[in-house]
């Protein structure tokens, strides 16, 4: 008897737990280093899309406005600059003309070795970026 309501328990809760999305891993190919981007599904299916013969949503002005307000707010980096800007469909929604730009930012003089790498969605949301660590031998 305990076993039948149990299983009815189990039923019931687990139709009203929500689904939790983990986050897409993009794997770009950026000046011989790899990038990973993290997006939400959302994040990508609600930002507008783009064909390269129309005019872009987010324009080049309008994309570096929104990257030196990112780049202001993040600590110790309110000084770099943006090295290189790059064009992409975004991996398996290249059908749906879903683009973004991936950016390369680093000090002006040099002073902080590492480089930034910061991709943006055609609305102007700034995603996660990370530079994929060398594999160890």
């Amino acid at each position: 008897m305990f076993w039948r309501f149990f299983a009815v328990f189990l039923l019931v809760a687990a139709n009203n737990v929500p689904a939790v999305q983990f986050p897409l891993e993009i794997v770009e190919n950026f000046d011989g280093t790899r990038v990973v981007v993290l997006a939400n599904k959302d994040e990508i299916e609600t930002a507008p899309t783009w064909h390269p013969a129309d005019k872009p949503p987010l324009t080049i002005a309008d994309l570096v406005i929104t990257v030196q307000k990112h780049i202001d707010a993040t600590p110790g980096r309110s000084n770099a600059l943006i090295r290189k800007i790059d064009l992409r469909p975004i991996k398996g929604y290249e059908t749906q003309d879903r683009w973004y730009y991936l950016l390369m930012v680093a000090d002006p003089d040099n002073s902080h070795p590492n480089l930034n790498y910061l991709a943006v969605l055609m609305n102007g949301k700034v995603l996660s970026t990370i530079r994929e660590p060398s594999a160890y031998k």
